[in-house]
C-alpha cells in the first residue's frame, strides 16, 4: 500500500490525479463533498463544500488551479485548487451530472 486517503463520512465515487504534475489528488464522495490531498503525504489540504447530494464525477483543468465536480443535485461547480473556495455553479441542467472534462485550454 502506497498510501490511504482517509476522510470521508461515505461512498468515494469519483477520484482524479492533477497529471502530469502528480502532486494532488481529488475524491468525490456521497457524502456531498469533495476532498484535495496532498499525493505524497496523504495529508487533506481542503474539503469542499457545497453541494446537496452524491458528487459522482470531477476532474482538474489542464493547468492543475480549478477543479470541476459533477453531482445529483443537477449542478456542476468550479473550484479554486489553492484556496479550496467556490468559483461558480453551473446550473440549467435538467438531471444528474454524471460526467465532465475540461478542454485542452482549461
Amino acid at each position: 500500500e502506497l498510501l490511504s486517503l482517509e476522510g470521508h463520512k461515505n461512498v468515494v465515487y469519483a477520484i482524479a490525479f492533477n497529471n502530469p504534475f502528480g502532486n494532488r489528488i481529488i475524491t468525490g464522495s456521497f457524502d456531498k463533498t469533495c476532498k484535495v490531498w496532498d499525493a505524497e503525504s496523504g495529508e487533506c489540504l481542503h474539503t469542499l463544500r457545497g453541494h446537496l447530494t452524491e458528487i459522482v464525477c470531477l476532474c482538474f483543468n489542464p493547468q492543475s488551479t480549478i477543479i470541476a465536480t459533477g453531482s445529483m443535485d443537477n449542478t456542476a461547480k468550479l473550484w479554486d485548487v489553492t484556496t479550496g473556495q467556490e468559483m461558480h455553479t453551473l446550473l440549467g441542467h435538467t438531471a444528474e451530472i454524471v460526467s465532465l472534462n475540461f478542454n485542452t485550454y482549461g
